[in-house]
């Protein structure tokens, strides 16, 4: 049964396709191709270049959602958000739902998990 089994996982990784470094896709600097930026998840950015220890003590809060004016609730999200060209996108777990969300904080579109 073991020489199976090992057989098996020979046969699956004989067959597998090789990658080549060439047929990967292109990164352009400052894209995160993958959660976390890589493989090791440093979350490290070398092509950012506005941020730096001596501005950020500076940021000030942009638009906050839900508002704190809102009634909505929203729950804890479920796993870091991520931005595509300005837009916000996030998942939440309480009340389980995706939300896509503008540059200015408002809810673009919500998908609400029956």
């Amino acid at each position: 049964m073991r020489t199976c089994s090992l057989s098996m996982i020979a046969l699956l990784v004989l067959t597998a396709p090789l990658v080549q470094a060439g047929d990967l896709p292109s990164v352009a600097p400052g894209d995160w191709p993958m959660y976390n930026l890589d493989v090791l998840g440093w979350r490290y950015n070398a092509a950012e270049k506005t941020l730096s220890p001596e501005n950020a003590g500076k940021l000030e809060e942009k638009w906050r959602f839900p508002r704190k004016d809102s009634k909505e609730f929203v729950g804890a999200i479920h796993a870091t958000p991520i931005v595509v060209n300005g837009h916000v996108y996030f998942g939440t777990m309480v009340k389980p739902a995706f939300y896509k969300l503008k540059p200015n904080g408002e809810v673009a579109w919500k998908f609400r998990i029956p």
